[in-house]
């Protein structure tokens, strides 16, 4: 997440569109920058608060995604979680036939060992 823009200049930019109003976010204005799609707001566009703001600014653990990328994520995130579950039920019916699959081979090992 970045609160402001610290490469700006290098990049050649003054500004950057707002996802939000389509207006620029200037290196002077405070803005937000979504994690996922890039696209810059306005803090005030986004109902961030100065606090919330300052927040953000010294925090690099803190992750903020725009209502559409956080929708995106959280249909991400479930989907991810469902499959994993399916995954964990498949490798056990795996490791089930595995344990049912070495019994039956013992079992004909040893009947074919007594006929001997």
């Amino acid at each position: 997440m970045s609160a402001r823009r610290k490469d700006s200049i290098t990049e050649g930019k003054d500004s950057e569109k707002s996802g939000s109003c389509s207006k620029s976010v200037s290196e002077k204005e405070k803005g937000m920058q979504c994690e996922l799609c890039e696209d810059w707001f306005h803090t005030s566009c986004v109902n961030i608060s100065d606090e919330l703001y300052r927040c953000f600014s010294k925090n690099d653990g803190l992750h903020w995604f725009c209502v559409k990328c956080n929708g995106n994520f959280f249909r991400l995130f479930n989907s991810v979680s469902r499959r994993e579950l399916r995954i964990d039920k498949v490798e056990e019916r795996q490791n089930t036939t595995e344990i049912s699959l070495k019994s039956v081979i013992d079992l004909q090992i040893s009947e074919n060992g007594n006929r001997v």
